[in-house]
């Protein structure tokens, strides 16, 4: 089994197939090609900076671009995360219509307005 020496602290990792998904603090997100476990080497680094990273069970990786800050505070005041009861007076920030305010809502609001 070899190493691989991340540019920051490794947060997480995650291993699918011959790739390893590596998040290391302010050095965003690491892809590691793990084929020969003997020698991890790097396919690709992803600078996470005003990108909002969410994965799901199905629907793999998504992000979004959060550094146009005014329409994240409008809902931020909302969000409460997922699975949580969305508060009265703001069943509108639901946008996926999944019973709460989370991510995935400021997801659809940046893609349903064409923000990248």
């Amino acid at each position: 089994m070899g190493s691989y020496a991340t540019p920051a602290d490794a947060i997480d990792v995650a291993v699918v197939g011959d790739s390893a998904y590596v998040t290391a603090a302010d050095a965003g997100l690491l892809v590691l090609d793990v084929h020969d476990p003997a020698l991890p080497a790097l396919f690709t680094q992803i600078d996470t900076t005003d990108v909002a990273c969410v994965t799901d069970r199905y629907g793999g990786l998504l992000t979004s671009d959060v550094s146009d800050h005014v329409d994240f505070a409008q809902l931020e005041a909302c969000m409460a995360g997922p699975n949580q009861a969305v508060d009265a007076g703001c069943s509108a920030a639901d946008l996926d219509h999944d019973g709460d305010v989370d991510l995935m809502d400021y997801l659809r609001l940046q893609s349903t307005f064409g923000y990248h």
